[in-house]
């Protein structure tokens, strides 16, 4: 019967009732009524559109639009698990976890209302992207088995996820980063119920495993972030277990601007990486130097990296990679700690100006060149320009 359906040249049904009986889960019967759907057949192409109402208890009346394409030379077009399209649906107060009852949600959601509308692109019965304008409150979900549940009195903005197509075990699940994944949000907030708030964001972060030698690449970019807010978060987010030691090693805090960070490597083991953007009060844990490694068996070789400094209250521009870099500073109340430069580590300033840049040299040497430096701190200022190769 679905092959002829899928044959037929256009189905209409206007203001009609839907059964829905699904017997493998033994779910109650859902009854959609005032159904108005269109179902076009071309070739191997299939459109098809739907709004009806459920229940109220359910959702308001939703709309449920889909394309698709079937394998050429398909002897049974109704195989779903072989159809590639993708699907967008509009639910207006709703129950999210009622659905749960009819649908697989590739996340643990035990309870959320209100409105999504989300576009949804599947392969071979494998969910490769989605995207979700939500607003929503009295969420809780789990996103991953091993992490503590979110519980979220609002939830407000796009989110989207994606992962490669041809990698993995082909199934209805996203894996959230073992095959290498992309995830954003744009004006995306929330507030748990135990009162941690994430004002709007604009984040985007995209992960490519290790394959055939050459080492997993991260990138980050970030329109405005909020490092302590997004610290209060990280134990209950799908993040790589390297992404969570670089940032409780770090510990950064303080405000991003238009930033970008990519990386090669699992870290601390990085390879090579990139910086760019402005930050605002940041401040970060010191970490100690790192030698040179020359590529030997299957470990690529690693560039050196001085030691870090800790600060805290620094601000400014940086525009940075493993070969070298500039950065200007303009800082108030600046704390420095340098465990690896002085025997008493901690200087304090009540200025610091600085435009400086820096290049490695030959046998892992350093050259910082220092356009303009001015500070003052207590009571004394000073001024000075020069090089120093380290």
């Amino acid at each position: 019967a679905a092959n002829w359906i899928l044959s037929q040249e256009e189905i209409r049904i206007t203001d009609g009732q839907l059964s829905w009986k699904d017997n493998l889960r033994q779910a109650p019967e859902l009854v959609l009524s005032h159904v108005d759907a269109v179902l076009h057949n071309a070739g191997r192409r299939h459109q098809f559109a739907l709004t009806a109402t459920p229940p109220s208890t359910i959702a308001a009346p939703l709309d449920l639009r889909a394309t698709f394409d079937h394998p050429y030379f398909s002897q049974r077009i109704s195989d779903a698990a072989r159809w590639t399209g993708t699907l967008y649906a509009d639910l207006r107060d709703t129950d999210l976890a009622a659905w749960k009852t009819y649908i697989d949600f590739p996340f643990d959601l035990q309870q959320a209302k209100g409105s999504v509308r989300a576009w949804l692109a599947f392969d071979h019965a494998r969910v490769a992207d989605l995207t979700a304008d939500v607003s929503l409150s009295d969420v809780a979900v789990q996103l991953r088995k091993d992490l503590a549940p979110l519980e979220l009195t609002t939830a407000n903005g796009r989110i989207s996820v994606s992962e490669p197509l041809d990698a993995g075990p082909r199934n209805s699940a996203l894996t959230f980063g073992t095959q290498g994944h992309a995830i954003s949000l744009v004006d995306f907030s929330l507030q748990t119920r135990d009162g941690l708030v994430l004002p709007k964001t604009t984040l985007s972060e995209r992960y490519v495993p290790a394959k055939k030698g050459v080492p997993e690449h991260t990138e980050v970019q970030a329109k405005l972030l909020d490092l302590q807010t997004l610290a209060n978060f990280v134990g209950r987010l799908p993040l790589p277990a390297d992404q969570l030691r670089l940032l409780n090693d770090f510990a950064p805090r303080g405000q991003l601007k238009n930033f970008s960070a990519q990386w090669q490597g699992t870290y601390p083991e990085i390879v090579s990486y990139k910086l760019k953007g402005d930050f605002l009060k940041l401040s970060m844990n010191a970490q100690a130097a790192r030698s040179a490694r020359p590529a030997s068996g299957k470990l690529p070789a690693q560039a050196a990296v001085p030691a870090i400094p800790g600060f805290e209250n620094l601000s400014g521009r940086i525009d940075a990679n493993n070969q070298g870099g500039s950065f200007v500073l303009a800082s108030d109340q600046l704390k420095l700690e340098l465990p690896a430069y002085f025997a008493d580590p901690d200087v304090a300033f009540d200025t610091f100006n600085m435009d400086a840049q820096w290049a490695f040299q030959k046998n892992d040497q350093l050259l910082l060149t220092v356009k303009n430096l001015n500070f003052a701190k207590q009571g004394l200022t000073a001024s000075l320009s020069g090089t120093h190769l380290m």
